[in-house]
């Protein structure tokens, strides 16, 4: 996986991937980070892990854009975007137990 920084002359791609990898991340992230603040109450290291796990997934979903052989429907998908919506669902299950458990 070759994930580069873009060089002081950005050209129009490198822009239009940095917008996509902070759109993807500031639309979920919020979310993300509530439910494992309250997850992490009861279940700190599953809440970590998922935080690593969803930050790796978001790292692979860009990786997916700038991958030109595949379509990027498909690329991002392929290339392992799927983790950071998986440990979004597991932490919002933990968020969910542990509200339940605090009644």
């Amino acid at each position: 996986m070759d994930i580069t920084p873009c060089t002081e002359t950005m050209s129009s791609s490198c822009l239009h991937e940095l917008i996509i990898f902070r759109y993807i991340l500031a639309e979920s992230i919020s979310d993300f980070r509530s439910a494992a603040l309250i997850g992490g109450l009861k279940y700190p290291l599953a809440c970590v892990g998922c935080g690593i796990l969803y930050n790796l997934g978001a790292l692979l979903y860009m990786a997916g854009y700038k991958d030109t052989k595949l379509n990027v429907k498909v690329a991002r998908l392929k290339k392992g975007g799927p983790i950071q919506f998986l440990s979004h669902l597991v932490v919002l299950g933990i968020a969910t137990k542990t509200c339940i458990s605090l009644l």
